[in-house]
């Protein structure tokens, strides 16, 4: 499996965690006002909670966290972490985070996949 042993060496996604690289209105909001507040209340957050949301799951290695433990262990409502994680498993040129293939029980006896960062994820042989 390869490894790489420290986050720093994701260094050409620094732009992710930078918040004035922000665009203005992403094609994923709506057209409400009630979505755009919520956008325009985070606009200078997203990029240091992406980047702590990244950290969480890269400390967690080989466990990961299903989004239902990574908001319970970061105390964060799904609607705060949801977005973030999105962003991280969307990242360009290559995704910061893998989904699965993996699952765990949640509360609500759904089996939700483990996120990990991808020098966690199991290799071929592993899934």
């Amino acid at each position: 499996m390869k490894h790489k042993s420290d986050p720093h060496e994701y260094s050409q996604y620094m732009p992710l965690f930078d918040d004035s690289l922000t665009p203005s209105f992403p094609n994923a909001i709506g057209k409400t006002t009630t979505s755009i507040d919520a956008y325009l209340s985070m606009i200078h957050g997203k990029a240091a909670l992406r980047k702590k949301v990244f950290r969480f799951i890269y400390d967690a290695g080989e466990r990961g966290y299903t989004r239902e433990e990574l908001a319970v262990a970061m105390g964060l409502t799904g609607s705060t972490l949801r977005p973030r994680v999105w962003e991280l498993l969307n990242a360009q040129p290559d995704p910061l985070l893998v989904d699965g293939p993996d699952r765990r029980m949640l509360k609500s006896r759904r089996a939700g996949a483990v996120l990990r960062a991808p020098c966690f994820a199991p290799g071929e042989d592993e899934k």
